[in-house]
C-alpha cells in the first residue's frame, strides 16, 4: 500500500464510523490517534495498525 492508500483507508474507515474528519497527513493522524475520544471508536485499532505501517513501513508487517 502506498502512503496515499493507506490515507484513503483511514479516511474511508473513519467515515464509515460515523465520522467527518479527513486525514491529509502524518500530523493529522498522530492528532487523531492522541485524541481520547477517537480510542472510543471501533476502527481506532486498525487504524492505529494503519499509522504504524504507514510509519514504519509495509515491511515490518
Amino acid at each position: 500500500m502506498s502512503r496515499k492508500d493507506i490515507l484513503q483507508e483511514i479516511n474511508r474507515l473513519i467515515e464509515e464510523d460515523g465520522g467527518a474528519l479527513g486525514i491529509h497527513d502524518l500530523a493529522g493522524l498522530k492528532a487523531f490517534l492522541g485524541e481520547d475520544s477517537n480510542k472510543r471508536l471501533e476502527v481506532y485499532d486498525r487504524i492505529e495498525e494503519l499509522g504504524s505501517i504507514l510509519i514504519m513501513g509495509q515491511g515490518m508487517w
